[in-house]
């Protein structure tokens, strides 16, 4: 029988099954990569320790409630220790401050202004009452952004797109790609919410990939493991000499006709 009883538990659960699933992609070295969950409503079972003013507002996300991976702490740790791994921001009705509930010393993710405006941005446009935004540094899909034949989101989904059916299927809006942003910045935010109103996942340039997703944390770490899959073949292919071309046209043609896709 599941021990989840409340909200919090479920949210705690579905981040730390999404931690473990990241670290054994070795797409979470260290302390590396955070998740976020938005809820409209929560009881929060941690203490209330300190009032934050948002880095930058967030006027959708008014009384709701921002569950974050802290700072400095470990995705595969969530779930054995969540007082310690995980931050409760609720938004004031303002949008512009948070109380936030933790662990003494505890603190929210340092790109916890790219996970807020996320939120906001899907909030403001689709209405939406429980939002996951995930970051990850999977290894291949990072090297492949290093390319300097791969500088668009046309070109890195020419590469990703060619190998498995699957891919185009699972990700059917494509992955953008987002020029290399210093992390944490508020240029990084600015592009990342704008890549994520196009996609459900977006490239960081030389640094990592965010998704997102409506349903839950593993859902997103799910678009993280068959994207890096693909780029695992681009890899490999590479590797090899470039000696395969993916999927013919016309194979790609009937996979987007199948399934009512762009591919």
């Amino acid at each position: 029988m599941s021990h989840v009883t409340t909200l919090f538990d479920q949210i705690v659960e579905d981040i730390g099954d999404a931690g473990q699933q990241l670290t054994t992609l070795a797409a979470c070295e260290g302390s590396a990569g955070n998740i976020s969950v938005f809820v409209t409503s929560l009881t929060c079972p941690l203490e209330p320790i300190d009032e934050l003013e948002l880095p930058s507002p967030a006027l959708s996300l008014g009384g709701g409630w921002v569950v974050i991976t802290a700072s400095g702490r470990r995705l595969r740790d969530v779930s054995r220790r969540p007082a310690l791994s995980l931050v409760a921001l609720h938004i004031d009705d303002s949008g512009r401050m948070a109380t936030m509930h933790a662990a003494p010393g505890v603190r929210p993710s340092s790109e916890w202004n790219s996970h807020l405006a996320i939120h906001n941005d899907q909030r403001e446009r689709r209405g939406v009452e429980y939002h996951v935004v995930l970051h990850a540094q999977p290894l291949r899909l990072v090297f492949l952004s290093h390319l300097p034949d791969i500088n668009t989101t046309e070109e890195l989904n020419e590469r990703l797109m060619r190998w498995e059916p699957e891919t185009a299927v699972v990700a059917s809006q494509g992955v953008e790609l987002a020029a290399f942003q210093v992390p944490g910045s508020p240029s990084q935010m600015q592009a990342t919410v704008a890549a994520l109103a196009r996609s459900s996942a977006v490239v960081w340039a030389k640094h990592g990939i965010v998704t997102r997703s409506d349903t839950s944390a593993t859902q997103a770490a799910d678009l993280v493991e068959y994207l890096e899959a693909a780029a695992y073949y681009e890899v490999m292919n590479l590797g090899m000499g470039s000696p395969a071309h993916g999927l013919e046209s016309d194979e790609r043609n009937a996979v987007a006709q199948a399934f009512g896709l762009g591919v």
